[in-house]
């Protein structure tokens, strides 16, 4: 049933909500990727402000799976400093995409010989291809740390926060693109901070590892929107394709029930054909006269009635049966059809009386055609054992009376003519009869 679909589809979306909710719950709560940096493989280095004229000490220890460093910062032209680049992969220009991951989590030990407060420099370096110089060059992407009063503090950095010094921007200043960029960081730079005083600072690195998601949220977004889009566009092609089968039912059901009508009416009018027929002759019976008189009078034209009578049929009925009555009236029904012109109404009004409703131009014409209707009936050899003929009565159409009155008149006329000796023809036309031409 409709109602049933609609609640099936309801049911659907409810689902697919309940799925959307628990996806999103999921992501949030769930779908955890860890990525954890080895710290006791080769390839870790040191750097200080050496490679630009500085005159800073440092070296690095690694043991137990943690890195230690230690700087002695001095004096100079540049920018004292220390710091350790560890490798993401053991490929040089092959690091890790960071964008599925949202925070990288550093744990490390911070002690400082004088009373210095110093911060700790992040580096996230991301290897990309310089479209200018066609040479590969490693973007920084920078945050700080403030180190806590604590021997060991594991520091949650959000990916999203790192950015790029200004410092690195002003030495690639043909590049017009400065913002982070981490879809292939190689290494990860720990550097002591931004203090220019002398300091004497020990770092302890005990773990690096990247968190993150097995999906990105901008995939997540795209699964949920692909999956709800692909659900309506499923439910939307469901209703059109139910529309159409709707419509082709209501169509095809049209189509039955015009064709039922049809037929219906056809089977209507035949039985109600067969209504006004009289069944021996194929003539219209009383209730087909009735029907036809009514519907000649919407006609503007001048009609008569002729009522025919066979003569003597009691006595033919009694000397040669009633088969051979009933075959006198059959031909006598063919004789009159096969006289009249196809508009005139022919009837038999009862037993052995005929009825024929005509126009004619004036009662002189229909008196002429009555008279020409009697004399093909005494003509024509309607029984094999005698001959037949019939008295006729005529009047004309009084169109304010009923069939009835009018037919009393016609009755009338028959009657003088069974009276003055039978086969003839009599008239009994109303007042307003017009003049005989």
């Amino acid at each position: 049933m409709h109602w049933q679909s609609i609640i099936r589809r309801e049911n659907g979306y409810a689902v697919l909500a309940v799925l959307s909710l628990s996806f999103l719950a999921w992501y949030h709560w769930g779908m955890n990727v860890t990525q954890r940096i080895d710290l006791d493989v080769p390839g870790i280095s040191m750097m200080n402000d050496a490679i630009n004229g500085g005159n800073s000490l440092g070296h690095f220890v690694q043991r137990d799976s943690t890195l230690s460093f230690t700087c002695q910062t001095r004096r100079s032209n540049t920018f004292p400093f220390c710091s350790v680049m560890i490798p993401t992969s053991s490929r040089a220009v092959q690091g890790l995409d960071l964008r599925r991951f949202h925070s990288v989590q550093i744990k490390l030990s911070y002690s400082e010989a004088s009373d210095l407060q110093d911060s700790v420099l992040v580096y996230l370096l991301n290897a990309e291809h310089d479209a200018i110089s066609t040479a590969t060059i490693s973007r920084a992407n920078l945050q700080t740390i403030i180190p806590v009063n604590q021997p060991t503090y594991s520091y949650s950095l959000p990916i999203a926060n790192f950015y790029v010094p200004s410092w690195w921007s002003f030495l690639h200043s043909k590049i017009s693109d400065h913002s982070a960029r981490l879809d292939n960081v190689t290494d990860i730079q720990i550097a002591t901070g931004d203090s220019h005083a002398r300091k004497n600072t020990t770092i302890t690195v005990r773990s690096v590892e990247f968190v993150g998601k097995w999906l990105t949220l901008f995939e997540v977004q795209f699964v949920l929107v692909a999956a709800w889009m692909l659900a309506v566009t499923v439910d939307v092609l469901v209703r059109l394709i139910a529309l159409k089968r709707s419509l082709q039912a209501n169509q095809n059901r049209a189509s039955l029930l015009d064709m039922s009508l049809t037929h219906a009416n056809r089977e209507r009018d035949k039985y109600r054909k067969l209504a006004s027929l009289d069944k021996l002759t194929g003539l219209y019976n009383r209730q087909g006269v009735q029907e036809r008189y009514l519907q000649r009078l919407d006609i503007k034209e001048t009609l008569f009635l002729i009522l025919l009578d066979i003569d003597n049929f009691k006595r033919i009925n009694d000397t040669y049966g009633h088969n051979e009555g009933d075959a006198i009236l059959v031909n006598l029904a063919t004789t009159l059809t096969a006289h009249l012109r196809e508009d005139a109404v022919i009837g038999r009004w009862g037993g052995e009386e005929f009825v024929v409703i005509c126009s004619a131009k004036n009662h002189t014409v229909a008196t002429r055609i009555a008279e020409r209707l009697r004399k093909s009936i005494a003509d024509s050899q309607l029984s094999l054992y005698l001959p037949v003929t019939c008295s006729v009565g005529v009047t004309n159409v009084d169109r304010s009376a009923t069939l009835q009155d009018n037919l009393e008149r016609a009755d009338k006329a028959l009657y003088q003519s069974k009276k003055d000796g039978k086969n003839r023809v009599s008239t009994g036309f109303y007042l307003a009869a017009e003049p005989m031409a």
